[in-house]
């Protein structure tokens, strides 16, 4: 096995570990971690998610070169926390703004990939890489090990789906990739803002389409605990946190089942109000 000393951060992405120079893994230090995180704020003038994103990338690369033994130490990155982040509210596309940005694609081969996205929540890597071993159409579900936990997630077809994937069997004979031949996962994230941008929706991502398919069923009363299983997700903390509030009617619900007060435990409408103002106290 090769020593971590023979892989300097320069060749490494994300591309910002290159401004520490040549160093190895090995000669990371926290005054490092501090000063790399401060670069992506100030000099690249990143957002803290970003940023984020960019720090749990190295701390799984730590994690890979600890797991093979490369290090003789411990993974320098697992020292960094991520930045606190406000939270905001997923983005969900609907099925009209959808519909202006599927045709406002010329290609069918990446409009076919948009809505088989939106669709099943399939993150960009999955779409692309999709191959006809992933698909069963006998009983109407896609076996897919996501790339980015390697959960084999199973993930039923809607009637679109079905309809899609039937269609493309016909062209490629139902052998290798689902699309003819492999579509490039970062070029498929590039392309998809070209028709956001024609059907005049700036701010749409692919990930959206995610995001989007999770926000829907959300608002149809699924549970957190199944939407995390069709995400892939190992918990149902991150989907609960982030869309229970697509379904505040189902806990309004909860809390009215609560036991009626009586006795001395009076109902708080039956409380007085004092009418003096903070001024005449």
């Amino acid at each position: 096995m090769f020593p971590a000393r023979q892989f300097p951060l320069s060749t490494f992405r994300p591309e910002s570990l290159r401004f520490l120079g040549d160093r190895s893994i090995e000669d990371i230090s926290p005054s490092d971690l501090i000063r790399w995180v401060s670069y992506e704020l100030r000099e690249r003038k990143r957002e803290p998610r970003g940023v984020n994103i960019a720090i749990r990338t190295v701390r799984a690369l730590g994690n890979f070169f600890a797991r093979q033994k490369v290090l003789s130490r411990d993974n320098p990155f697992s020292e960094i926390s991520t930045l606190r982040v406000d939270w905001r509210a997923p983005v969900c596309i609907s099925g009209e703004d959808f519909g202006k940005i599927y045709e406002k694609e010329p290609d069918e081969r990446y409009r076919l990939a948009f809505l088989l996205a939106f669709h099943t929540g399939l993150r960009r890597s999955d779409v692309a890489f999709l191959t006809w071993k992933n698909v069963d159409l006998e009983h109407g579900v896609l076996r897919v090990v996501m790339g980015k936990t390697r959960r084999l997630v199973m993930i039923p077809m809607t009637p679109v789906v079905r309809e899609l994937l039937e269609y493309q069997r016909t062209k490629t004979e139902g052998v290798g990739s689902v699309w003819g031949r492999p579509i490039p996962s970062d070029k498929l994230g590039k392309r998809f803002k070209d028709p956001c941008r024609r059907a005049k929706f700036e701010d749409y991502h692919f990930h959206h389409l995610r995001s989007s398919f999770a926000s829907h069923l959300a608002r149809l009363r699924v549970s957190p605990q199944r939407i995390a299983t069709l995400l892939g997700h190992t918990s149902m903390t991150l989907v609960y946190s982030t869309y229970a509030h697509l379904a505040p009617d189902d806990m309004t619900q909860d809390v009215a089942l609560l036991p009626v007060t009586t006795g001395s435990a009076a109902p708080i409408g039956s409380v007085k109000v004092p009418t003096k103002t903070v001024g005449s106290l």
